[in-house]
């Protein structure tokens, strides 16, 4: 949301505008790029609970229903439910933010926050935002945190602003085939009272 607000970057992004050097993307796939990590597969048939999608060369995704991480540069057929809803992947070397008990946006600020690390072959940056969904953004009161996700660390640091912690959750949670180390569990609860906070994880896709 962050980047639409502040430098007009469209939320929902066609891929034929996301990856224009890739020249078999189809121009009028209603497949959309969801922010910089999740590509939404949308069914507009009436009664069709499948769709086939082209997935951009030199990209790979995972999805979370067959918990299998998929190649661009050719098509996949997915099974997508019934009435409106919608399947999603996610864009191995990225970082996406999710709010699971979230029922209202009226503020940018959430109890619950799981973050989902999706490793890729290389380091990514990612900028967390975070504002009370009242204060004019030129007054600049907002936090900022900054997650760097490599192939086998994540390490959350302060960018901007102090992050409100209190009576609030934050969770990192990694794909399938991936663990933490020390305690060897795919989810991880982070204290984020002091940063920066390094976390060491193996495993593979």
């Amino acid at each position: 949301m962050a980047p639409a607000a502040t430098e007009g970057i469209p939320i929902d992004r066609a891929l034929c505008l996301e990856y224009p050097e890739d020249p078999n993307v189809p121009t009028d796939s209603l497949a959309v790029q969801y922010g910089d990590g999740i590509l939404k597969l949308l069914v507009v048939e009436q009664g069709s609970d499948e769709v086939r999608a082209y997935l951009p060369k030199g990209t790979k995704w995972y999805d979370p229903v067959g918990r299998a991480l998929l190649e661009g540069g050719m098509v996949h057929d997915f099974r997508v439910p019934l009435y409106g809803s919608a399947r999603y992947l996610l864009k191995a070397g990225s970082v996406v933010p999710t709010a699971p008990d979230t029922r209202s946006l009226q503020s940018g600020r959430y109890r619950q926050v799981d973050f989902l690390l999706q490793p890729g072959g290389d380091s990514v940056s990612y900028r967390y935002f975070e504002d009370d969904g009242s204060t004019k953004l030129e007054r600049r009161a907002f936090t900022v945190m900054a997650v760097q996700l490599d192939a086998k660390r994540v390490v959350f640091s302060r960018d901007q602003g102090t992050l409100p912690t209190e009576g609030r959750r934050f969770t990192a949670i990694l794909p399938e085939g991936f663990l933490f180390d020390g305690t060897e569990k795919r989810s991880q609860e982070l204290h984020l009272e002091t940063m920066p906070l390094s976390l060491s994880f193996h495993g593979s896709y």
